[in-house]
């Protein structure tokens, strides 16, 4: 319940996050261990639009729902909550996803290197693998524009890689 309020505040604040590069980190200070990935239209970094959050909402082979902030979304969540990856879509057309990741045994949340790391291998990918648009043959593939984050999805693994 704590994870969907955190989600839905930064959800309703997205433009908080227009001054950031293609994906960013937000470590949360409370406990249990717990990070936010961002995606977002505006990469600060370079100066441009960054077409990243676009491409990902596209690799979800999930319905559109409205969500609580009435923007059209897609949801994915692990059925142990450890993972939840939630993608909008604006009014103005602009998408942002964002990773909610908590301490799990399959995660690795380093705040003072700001890295993260979550893998998994068993029942739960074949879940996941159901519901995103393979990029390759037998996997899907999607790596940020900075090179920030890393999401993978195979029929055997689940993976998601950031480092700052």
């Amino acid at each position: 319940m704590f994870g969907r309020l955190i989600i839905g505040l930064f959800l309703s604040l997205g433009t908080s996050f227009s001054a950031w590069a293609a994906a960013r980190a937000v470590f949360i200070p409370v406990p249990p261990e717990q990070a936010l990935l961002v995606i977002q239209t505006v990469n600060m970094d370079t100066g441009g639009l960054d077409n990243d959050p676009h491409i990902l909402y596209d690799l979800l082979n999930v319905p559109e729902n409205t969500l609580p902030s009435g923007d059209k979304g897609k949801i994915l969540e692990t059925a142990d909550k450890s993972v939840l990856l939630t993608c909008i879509e604006r009014p103005s057309g602009n998408r942002q996803c964002q990773f909610h990741i908590k301490d799990s045994p399959f995660s690795k949340i380093d705040k003072g290197a700001k890295r993260l790391g979550y893998y998994r291998e068993d029942g739960e990918v074949q879940n996941w693998w159901s519901k995103v648009k393979p990029t390759e043959q037998g996997k899907l593939l999607f790596v940020t524009s900075d090179g920030k984050l890393q999401f993978y999805v195979t029929p055997s693994s689940l993976e998601v890689n950031y480092e700052d």
